[in-house]
This record gives structure tokens, C-alpha cells and sequence, in this order.
């Protein structure tokens, strides 16, 4: 029996049972919860229930806010729902009829479920990146052979990027995973990066190396070919002739195509949030470190992280991250 085992049976018994539970994650202290029918939930019995610090709704998440050990709470959730747990905090499987979710909560869900699994490896490779810049303010130099080992370790979550994105985004439109991890592979192989391709008279010159929006594009446009193929194509060859269709039609469709867009698409978002700030920085940064914590609260600020990720994965400094960081002392002060 774990720890937290009695809080966890009752926390899955007042979400309205497992049959009500369709997905569970964790952040760092809440259990986020996606449920069929939010209102066989008894919110009111939870608020109060000792363990739980509060619940929170928003963003199409029932969020129980348990505290840092949330972690420990989780795995033991997990066992009463008869879901697989695992170490980035995401579980998927519990029957019934999926929830309905309106356009802006799919595409949260499917940013946030090619991203969150890899954040704490994120974070890691962040440090190092960190380390690696006060080692060489004291006076090593980039050529010695420790440094560059440690530099490639932290810069190569960022330049395979597409590959772990590609991957947790077809976990999240189930499909296979190694599916996803191809066509992101595929995207910034190294000998199609910033050459002329000419495909049917049309030529592409790019790199998809660190990029963000490409793959996810990328991954949900080959989803619906893949679970397509899979319905029509003979047992007998569909495991290995659905994604051998599906690559070949998707990797040179995306690379030419649905590539570029996302990528067009990735710089205007940034422009338009960057610009925002340079309108006003100051008036800016009251709408959001006053807003923040409000954000924070519904959960619904992961959009605004996301695109903030894109452009630091880019080289481009971002003002959003740090206002925030600002909001985060201001936290750790109160």
C-alpha cells in the first residue's frame, strides 16, 4: 500500500469514479484530471478534504491541487484508476466516450502533450547551458574537451527537438510514437538542411533543427492518413505498409510544404507578442505580472510558456519569460 493511498481512493471515488476519468497528468502541485462529465465531481467535499489544498477548473482540466509531493499523489491515483503511470507525469486509458473539446483546448492539449513530457529534460539541459556560461566566465576555454562534451549533452535536446516533439505528439494523437520520431528525424537530417529541393518544380530552402511548430503540424497531418491506412489496408501488411505510406506521403509534404507555414506561422505569433511588449514595456509588464498568477491559477497559461519556448529554442531573447520570472520572486516574497 503506498503512502498516499486512502487520499488517493478518495480523490478518484469524488472525481466521480474511474469510469469518469479519461486522462490524468501532473504539474508541479496540482493533479490535472480530464474528466467525461465534470459534474459528477463533488468539488465541494474536495476543497475540504484534508490533503488537498484546493481544486481549480480551467482550460478543460478538473484540477485537484495537492502540493509538491503531487508526484507521490499521482502514482498512487493511477493505481486505483488502472492506469500506466510514468515518470513525466501523464496517463492515459480509462474507458467511455472521450470528452468533447472545443478547438482551442485540443490544440493546449496537443502543444502541451508534445511538450510537457520533455520539460524536466528541458530544464536539465537549460542548467547545463547555464553552468556551461559561468565555467567559461571563469576562464575555460570552449575548445577544452570536457566543455564541448558537456555543450553538445545541452544543446542537443534543443537541435533534435523535432524528434522528441514528433514523438509525444503522435503518443497524443495515438498513433505510434516512433511513427512521430521519424518524421521529425526526417525533418532536419542533416543533408537536407538549408540546400535547394526541388520537388515538382517547386524548391525549399530551410532547417527544421530546434524548431517547435513544423513537426506538431507535421504529426497531426500524417494522424488521421496513419488510423486511416490502418482501417483499409489487410492484416497481413498493415504493420509495416502504414507507415511506409504514410512517410512517403507526409515527410516531402511537410518538409515543402506544411514546413514552411508553420514555421511563417511561428515568426508572426512571435512578432505579434514581441511587438506587444515593445509598444509599452512597462505597461506591459503590469497586464502580465498582474495577470500571471490568474493564469497560472486556471492553468491556462502553458500557451503563452509554449511560444515562449519557440523563440529561446530560436536564439531570440523573450520579454513574456522575463516578466514572468519577475512574478515567480514576487511569489517566492509573499
Amino acid at each position: 500500500m503506498g503512502k498516499y493511498t486512502e487520499l488517493a481512493k478518495d480523490i478518484v471515488a469524488h472525481v466521480g469514479g474511474k469510469e469518469n476519468v479519461s486522462s490524468l497528468r501532473h504539474c508541479i502541485t496540482r493533479l490535472r484530471f480530464i474528466l467525461h462529465d465534470e459534474k459528477r465531481a463533488d468539488t465541494d467535499y474536495l476543497k475540504k478534504r484534508e490533503g488537498v489544498i484546493s481544486v481549480v477548473r480551467g482550460g478543460g482540466e478538473y484540477m485537484v491541487v495537492i502540493g509538491e509531493h503531487v508526484h507521490e499523489v499521482y502514482l498512487d491515483v493511477c493505481k486505483e484508476l488502472g492506469l500506466q503511470a510514468n515518470d513525466a507525469g501523464m496517463a492515459e486509458g480509462a474507458g467511455g466516450v472521450k470528452k468533447k473539446q472545443n478547438i482551442f483546448q485540443r490544440a493546449m492539449g496537443i502543444i502541451a502533450g508534445g511538450m510537457r513530457p520533455a520539460l524536466n529534460v528541458l530544464c536539465a539541459a537549460g542548467i547545463l547551458k547555464g553552468v556551461l556560461a559561468l565555467v567559461s566566465m571563469a576562464g575555460v576555454p570552449a575548445t577544452d574537451g570536457l566543455y564541448t562534451l558537456v555543450s553538445a549533452t545541452a544543446d542537443a535536446f534543443f537541435y533534435f527537438l523535432p524528434v522528441i516533439l514528433g514523438f509525444n505528439v503522435a503518443k497524443k494523437m495515438e498513433i505510434d510514437p516512433y511513427l512521430g520520431a521519424i518524421i521529425g528525424a526526417a525533418m532536419i537530417y542533416p543533408s537536407i538542411q538549408n540546400v535547394d529541393i526541388n520537388v515538382f518544380g517547386h524548391v525549399v530552402n530551410t532547417s527544421y533543427t530546434s524548431s517547435f511548430l513544423p513537426v506538431i503540424f507535421a504529426v497531426c497531418l500524417a494522424a488521421p492518413l496513419y488510423k486511416a491506412l490502418n482501417k483499409i489496408l489487410p492484416g497481413a501488411v498493415r504493420s509495416f505498409l502504414t507507415p511506409a505510406v504514410t512517410l512517403a506521403v507526409i515527410v516531402p509534404i511537410s518538409f515543402v510544404l506544411v514546413g514552411p507555414v508553420a514555421k511563417q506561422l511561428s515568426v508572426l505569433i512571435s512578432t505579434v507578442i514581441n511587438g506587444i511588449f515593445e509598444i509599452s514595456p512597462l505597461f506591459a509588464g503590469i497586464v502580465v505580472g498582474g495577470l500571471w498568477q490568474v493564469l497560472v491559477l486556471f492553468g491556462v497559461h502553458n500557451m503563452l510558456v509554449m511560444f515562449a519556448f519557440m523563440d529561446l529554442m530560436q536564439g531570440i531573447p523573450s520579454p513574456l519569460m522575463a516578466y514572468t520570472a519577475l512574478v515567480s520572486f514576487a511569489q517566492i516574497g509573499v
